[in-house]
């Protein structure tokens, strides 16, 4: 029983090596033979090799393997590059699309005014203050900025506005004012300005 279990075997693993055979030399056809020696081994051949041997016929047909994909079959040198999606424009990211970054619009002179109309009980804060696009190549379209007025002792005046200005140019430098108005306060004192730029809109 182990014997006919093992000629099953290496019959099973002939016919296998001739299928791959056969499939990469499809034009190549060769016989088989079982031979029996005389301890009663069994050899598979393409040949007669005397003795006890018959040629096998009837097997089975070979299958031809399937093509290769073209994208598969061409080198890794000539395969063509895969496109990175595009990224979003970073502000301050230094690529040729990316807007400069917010801290290229610089704030100068900044000078805090006090005005206050006893008379109709309203005070008014105004910030002076000059503007600069510090970059060469970009133009701001719109700057929005906050102020924070303040009294020196930080303790009657603590108050904030936003204004924007529009079209300043590459490397160019403009006027701002932003006005507050509001209640006067319990105590009237000299008033400190806070800026900041809150958004800048780019466009080249």
């Amino acid at each position: 029983m182990r014997g006919k279990e093992r000629r099953r075997v290496f019959l099973c693993q002939l016919f296998i090596s001739s299928c791959v055979l056969l499939a990469y030399f499809p034009a190549v056809r060769a016989d088989v033979w079982r031979c029996v020696r005389p301890d009663g081994t069994e050899v598979y051949s393409d040949r007669s090799l005397g003795g006890q041997c018959r040629k096998l016929e009837n097997l089975p047909q070979l299958i031809p393997a399937p093509p290769i994909p073209a994208d598969e079959a061409q080198p890794e040198s000539k395969k063509p590059a895969v496109k990175e999606p595009e990224r979003r424009p970073l502000p301050g990211g230094g690529r040729p699309n990316d807007p400069p970054a917010d801290d290229m619009i610089m704030i100068r002179e900044i000078k805090a005014i006090p005005n206050y109309n006893s008379t109709l009980g309203i005070a008014r804060y105004q910030a002076d203050m000059r503007l600069l696009n510090g970059d060469s190549d970009w133009t701001a379209e719109r700057i929005c900025v906050e102020v924070r007025f303040r009294d020196p002792a930080k303790t009657f005046i603590d108050v904030q506005q936003g204004s924007c200005l529009n079209d300043l140019k590459p490397l160019d430098e403009r006027p701002l004012t932003v006005i507050y108005t509001g209640m006067i306060p319990p105590r009237l004192s000299p008033i400190e300005a806070e800026v900041q730029v809150l958004s800048v809109k780019w466009v080249k």
